[in-house]
Order: C-alpha cells, then structure tokens, then sequence
C-alpha cells in the first residue's frame, strides 16, 4: 500500500509578504551625569522579527526626519 505525502501543519516563513514580529520589548535605562547632577532616562520599544533581525522604534525631531520610525540594529556577530 502506497503512503499519502504529510503536508506540514505550518507554512514555512516566506519573505515575499514581508517581515513579521515575533516578539517585542519595552525598555528603560537611567543614567546619572556627575558633573551636571542631573539623571537622564532613555527608553524604547524593541521588536524582534521572523528573519532574525532586532529592530528599535525611534522618535526623530531632525529637521530631515521627523516622527516615529522602526530603525534595525547592528546585526550580532556569529564568530
């Protein structure tokens, strides 16, 4: 008797329709300046995506950029 070919139960990941998130975070860092005596608190909204690249949400007030615009990090070096 001849077997039926098992189809997967899921699609691979194809690029063709675009990267998608597979997980995100939200983060927040304070850094005291000594001279100054002033705390400095940077956050952001970082999104991790199917092909493996990080990317993090930044808020541009630049004369050329403004708004909120996914920028992709430095990928990790795999040495």
């Amino acid at each position: 008797m001849k077997e039926k070919p098992i189809k997967p139960t899921i699609k691979p990941v194809s690029m063709k329709h675009g990267r998608k998130i597979i997980q995100i975070a939200y983060g927040v860092s304070n850094a005291f300046e000594h001279t100054a005596g002033e705390m400095e608190t940077e956050s952001g909204l970082f999104a991790l995506c199917d092909d493996g690249s990080l990317w993090k949400l930044v808020c541009f007030d630049l004369p050329s950029r403004k708004g909120n615009e996914w920028v992709k990090l430095v990928d990790i070096p795999q040495d």
